[in-house]
């Protein structure tokens, strides 16, 4: 019975590891960031070399990072309207950016990404992980990353927006943008591996609880 039971909880403890990722994320092309792909942008040719010739901001030691972001100029592409429903929220905008490193070390770039609505208002949100670390020079460079889930009150037209704030150590040769509508799907799988520390702790308990009877 004591074999079974340390049997029962190593599996338990087994099933979650063997499903764990294996290699990292996958392919930008092959992940879903919503429900619905609702749009695509490959940015223009001009808009990229405009990236490529962005000067490093001034920082304003009386800011904070996040508001010199907010206040710097960058360099800005806007989209083509696309219609946004407020009964699909959130609106997501992703951001594939391609290019190859200048030198050996890290590279680090800082955008803003959001939309400007009916009216003119214009919002954005800072992209997070746009950067990749140890790199050679040469070497081709292809992350992706969000700018976060917008949500609309109304339904509208709105047309996204993408700035550039800096670039270091990277040539950009293109930048990709895609609009997603919705929560993404969660297949059984991934939400069993989401709550696979419970399962963990569960076999943990069971055993603990099966020793001590003994």
């Amino acid at each position: 019975m004591r074999k079974s039971a340390i049997l029962f909880a190593g599996l338990f403890l087994f099933i979650p590891a063997s499903f764990a990722d294996k290699g990292g994320p996958p392919p930008a092309s092959s992940k879903t960031y919503g429900k619905t792909l609702v749009a695509e942008f490959d940015l223009p040719d001009d808009v990229v070399e405009r990236f490529n010739g962005i000067k490093p901001p001034v920082s304003r030691p009386d800011l904070s990072p996040l508001e010199n972001m907010a206040f710097a100029d960058g360099e800005k592409w806007l989209g083509e309207d696309v219609q946004v429903e407020s009964d699909t929220n959130p609106h997501t905008l992703v951001v594939t950016l391609k290019g190859m490193a200048r030198q050996d070390g890290d590279m680090a770039s800082m955008w803003m990404a959001g939309w400007v609505k009916e009216g003119g208002m214009e919002t954005q949100k800072p992209v997070s992980g746009l950067s990749q670390k140890g790199v050679k020079a040469g070497e081709g460079i292809l992350v992706t990353a969000t700018g976060g889930g917008f949500s609309f009150k109304e339904s509208q037209k709105a047309a996204p927006v993408l700035t550039l704030i800096r670039a270091d150590n990277i040539r950009i040769e293109s930048v990709h943008v895609q609009v997603w509508s919705g929560m993404p799907n969660t297949s059984l799988l991934e939400t069993f591996l989401s709550l696979r520390m419970l399962w963990i702790a569960m076999a943990v308990a069971f055993l603990l609880w099966f020793l001590r009877r003994k």
